[in-house]
């Protein structure tokens, strides 16, 4: 039998928006704006056989439906998008946020099992979709994702080095500036690769 992973009930901040300034290296900033709320009437349970992060990058994983529960207010079509739901993933990894056709769409949060933040923002049929910050392994991004890619202005950031730019696809592509070990390098990347310096 299927036994969900359970953590306590939490309400969650921040999730993030953007803020441009124009020609700036630092843009986007980012900063707190909207928050998501876990609420215990309104639980969905899924088993997968992969990471529920998984299909962000950029396979798309097998999602079982195992057992679900629904908030009254998911009994109207209108208001299926708008209502907030936990999901929990055989990884130990966790959901929560809203739902639509019983993908991840919307404004949510995505847990590791060990209850490290793996993913805060919007999403768009169970991938990473408009702002939102996500930490892959020991760098994080901040900015816009489409179809599971950061993708359009963004800042990859680890320990090490800062990079403000442009990405399409996941990959650094058009101006951006790096700022590493207090050596800063602007130029114009294609492909994860610096063409030419400005």
């Amino acid at each position: 039998m299927f036994v969900p992973y359970h953590s306590p009930n939490r309400t969650f901040s921040p999730a993030t928006s953007c803020l441009h300034t124009q020609g700036s290296p630092n843009s986007p900033l980012l900063y707190d704006r909207y928050s998501s709320q876990h609420r215990p009437d309104s639980n969905v349970y899924f088993k997968s056989n992969e990471p529920a992060h998984s299909s962000c990058f950029p396979e798309q994983s097998n999602i079982v439906r195992q057992r679900s529960h629904f908030s009254k207010a998911n009994q109207s079509p209108k208001k299926a998008q708008d209502i907030s739901h936990k999901i929990d993933y055989l990884d130990g990894s966790t959901y929560y946020g809203e739902t639509k056709n019983q993908m991840r769409h919307g404004k949510g949060t995505l847990y590791s099992s060990e209850n490290h933040l793996i993913y805060i923002g919007e999403w768009k049929e169970d991938k990473y979709h408009g702002l939102g910050i996500l930490n892959k392994g020991n760098i994080r991004y901040k900015g816009y994702f489409e179809d599971g890619l950061v993708s359009g202005e963004a800042i990859e950031e680890t320990k090490t080095f800062k990079f403000y730019g442009f990405f399409k696809k996941g990959k650094r592509n058009g101006p951006g500036s790096l700022l590493s070990r207090n050596h800063l390098t602007q130029g114009i990347w294609k492909d994860n690769l610096l063409q030419e310096l400005c």
